[in-house]
């Protein structure tokens, strides 16, 4: 089992190193792709709390 990890780790790295460097498919990422909405916060965080209340009250 340890041989064919190794054999796959080796072939794995390989390729990945003989393909592109840069991926033409690959797209660029900014900052404002993760900025939440405050409703969606607000939607988190009441989630959490129903959850916390939940785990509260049938543990």
């Amino acid at each position: 089992m340890g041989i064919s990890f190794l054999f796959t780790i080796i072939v794995m790295v390989s390729i990945s190193l003989a393909g592109p460097k840069i991926n033409p498919k690959a797209f660029a990422l900014d900052k404002e792709m993760f900025k939440l909405k405050p409703s969606i916060q607000v939607m988190i965080i009441v989630t959490l709390m129903i959850l916390a209340a939940l785990y509260i009250k049938f543990w």
